[in-house]
């Protein structure tokens, strides 16, 4: 089972974009769990001047194989010029969770 899940991280301007992402997201069974952070503090470079705000960080448990279904899906909802989706590989991780995960995706 190692290898083929990911954990995938998105910034979004609201919690309320967060939820409706998220709910999206886990209807259609490219994701198995959603964690919303909200209020998260960003500092980053846009446009030749260091900018800071305030967003929701999400984090999604899915399989690697469901990334770029998730990702042409956030690209086309989210408001950003330039959406964070970034995917990190679960290495390892509880056996009974990863089993939960495949079992509440999409099949691919």
């Amino acid at each position: 089972m190692e290898g083929q899940y990911a954990i995938i991280y998105v910034t979004i301007d609201s919690i309320e974009k967060a939820r409706e992402l998220g709910e999206h997201l886990l209807t259609r069974k490219l994701i198995a769990c959603l964690n919303i952070v909200n209020n998260v503090e960003s500092h980053y470079w846009w446009k030749n001047n260091i900018k800071e705000s305030k967003e929701c960080l999400m984090i999604l448990k899915t399989k690697e194989s469901l990334y770029p279904s998730v990702e042409k899906y956030v690209l086309e909802h989210h408001s950003n010029t330039v959406p964070e989706i970034i995917m990190v590989p679960i290495k390892r991780g509880n056996p009974d969770y990863l089993y939960w995960i495949n079992k509440n995706v999409e099949k691919i």
